[in-house]
């Protein structure tokens, strides 16, 4: 399994379920904790849309070719 943990790093816009901005980062603090109390083999995705998703297609390309 692999994980593609997004971080905080672009801005966010609210809607009616992630109306608490102020509890993101906290969030994001607690989200990763976790992943790793559970040992979680993760990938944090940061940096631009573009970036992320070079990122993420990169990882699961990787991931893929182990099989």
């Amino acid at each position: 399994d692999l994980f593609l943990y997004s971080r905080v790093d672009v801005p966010c816009e609210t809607d009616p379920i992630r109306n608490s901005l102020e509890w993101r980062e906290w969030l994001d603090r607690e989200f990763q904790k976790e992943l790793q109390h559970r040992n979680c083999n993760y990938v944090s995705i940061e940096g631009s849309w573009q970036e992320r998703f070079q990122m993420a297609v990169r990882c699961v390309d990787e991931l893929i070719q182990r099989f």
